[in-house]
């Protein structure tokens, strides 16, 4: 006989209560662990937000905040080059951008290279050399080259090295000094008859017949104490040169003889010579080895 089961005895559980229980752990832990990535994201956007902030403060306060403008520009060196004509240089590029962005008057920011070469086109210099001291102070120290003759050319006056290079263009102020009183010119001036146009830094003479003109400039007071007032070339490539003379007639010298056989026919003829004979001169030419010619 079947034996009759009693369901009311028995204690059967839930197949899905444990699944149920656990999920509902996982999808906490789901809720949980999703919250904690946002905020993660939140900070991280945080961070490289106030970096880039700093990041662009730094950069506006190193590069176009006022504290590191050029407020000061120092020169050592000049002697006869104006410091206001450098100083204009300068101001014009620190007026000027580079990169189109950036501010020259910036003190990081100023092309040294840039300025080097425009002040170059104006003169001819034996060095230049840029300083910056922070935060606010360029200094610029500028040897020269020393003109050993000045030119003129038209109704322009150059300062010429002893490698008849150009080195700079008068001031108004200093013509008008070497117009006014030559006697006093410390240096010698040569006339280009020719008034051919010229530039900076163009060579118009050769070493040789500048430093001819130098000693007969220097000597030929002791040798005869006739003193020259200034020189005339004719042409820039020949050897001769003319000198005007303290009692107004010239001399005519060529670099390719011997300067002291040159003024030693010129002081031989001249000892004979009475003073208003020598007032009547109007030229003396030595350029001939065997022969003196005269007006």
């Amino acid at each position: 006989m079947a034996r009759a089961r009693d369901y009311q005895r028995k204690n059967y559980s839930n197949p899905f209560s444990r699944k149920s229980k656990s999920g509902s752990a996982t999808r906490g832990r789901g809720f949980y662990y999703g919250r904690r990535s946002k905020s993660g994201s939140l900070r991280r956007k945080l961070v490289i937000f106030f970096l880039l902030a700093a990041t662009g403060g730094w950069i506006y306060f190193l590069f176009y905040s006022p504290y590191f403008w050029i407020q000061r520009i120092e020169f050592s060196g000049l002697e006869k080059i104006s410091e206001a004509e450098i100083r204009d240089i300068i101001n014009s590029q620190t007026a000027s951008r580079r990169f189109l962005i950036f501010q020259q008057k910036n003190i990081f920011l100023f092309d040294e290279k840039f300025a080097l070469k425009n002040i170059n086109q104006k003169y001819a210099l034996e060095s230049i050399k840029f300083d910056k001291k922070l935060p606010e102070t360029l200094r610029i120290e500028i040897k020269e080259e020393m003109p050993a003759l000045i030119w003129r050319s038209g109704e322009k006056y150059y300062d010429m090295n002893r490698g008849g290079l150009i080195i700079r263009e008068l001031l108004p102020g200093e013509i008008t000094q070497l117009s006014t009183k030559p006697s006093e010119a410390k240096i010698p001036v040569v006339y280009d008859e020719s008034n051919e146009a010229i530039n900076i830094k163009d060579v118009v003479l050769s070493d040789t017949l500048i430093q001819f003109g130098i000693d007969l400039y220097e000597g030929l007071p002791e040798k005869t104490g006739i003193r020259v007032l200034n020189f005339k070339v004719a042409n820039r490539k020949d050897a001769e040169i003319k000198a005007l003379t303290n009692e107004g007639w010239e001399i005519y010298f060529s670099s390719d003889q011997n300067l002291t056989l040159q003024t030693e026919k010129l002081y031989l003829f001249l000892k004979d010579k009475k003073e208003d004979q020598r007032k009547a001169l109007g030229y003396i030419d030595l350029r001939f080895e065997d022969r003196v010619y005269y007006k």
